[in-house]
């Protein structure tokens, strides 16, 4: 297993959206409320924010999909793509400078999707990244004991929007440090990369890298 360096941190205090507006109903404080959720998301943001500008540059382009390397941080309780950060349009070689107005809220696409499916098996597992797949990435992650799992896109049931059907797959008896899939068709060659923070899940995108 890969640690990432964070604790284990258990907070049972989750709630959603619908959540937010009955308990600001009942609070005197309503300013308060809001002021933490946003110091939560700004904190959030921070360290997506340092983790990208530690990759920018450094990913080999064998390594970058045809959307760009995702990267992406989940609120905890995470219910939809809203409450998941993500760098706007991915992470591509050439980009040798990070813009941090790139990294925000919403529109992850992919990178929720896999988020929001890992974590209905393991909720402190809330950050992740895609980035292709290569036989030498493989055989990093077997030397450096990853602990992976891989999956055949073909064999997933038509119509499933709302979760990776792959990902729940792999995470039945756990959530592995990385799972991938191979070519098929037009499915690309991916891994998805799990974490507690984002800053571990740089390291190890670092670390396929050499």
């Amino acid at each position: 297993m890969i640690f990432d360096g964070a604790s284990y941190i258990f907070n049972h205090g989750l709630f959603t959206k619908e959540q937010d507006t009955a308990i600001s109903c009942h609070l005197p404080e309503c300013s308060g409320v809001r002021m933490i959720q946003n110091d939560e998301k700004a904190a959030l943001l921070q360290k997506l924010s340092d983790a990208a500008s530690h990759l920018t540059g450094k990913i080999p382009e064998s390594l970058i999909p045809s959307g760009g390397a995702q990267l992406g941080y989940a609120r905890k309780g995470a219910r939809d793509d809203t409450d998941i950060a993500c760098v706007r349009g991915g992470l591509c070689q050439q980009y040798r400078d990070f813009d941090t107005c790139t990294v925000e809220f919403g529109g992850g696409g992919m990178i929720a999707t896999v988020l929001l499916t890992v974590m209905k098996f393991d909720p402190r597992i809330r950050s992740a990244a895609i980035v292709a797949c290569t036989p030498a990435a493989v055989k990093t992650m077997d030397t450096r004991f990853f602990e992976t799992c891989s999956f055949d896109p073909r064999k997933e049931p038509p119509g499933l929007k709302t979760m990776d059907w792959g990902v729940a797959q792999c995470c039945r008896n756990g959530v592995p440090d990385a799972i991938y899939s191979r070519r098929t068709g037009d499915n690309e060659a991916i891994i998805r990369l799990f974490g507690e923070e984002p800053q571990g899940i740089a390291n190890n995108i670092l670390m396929l890298s050499m």
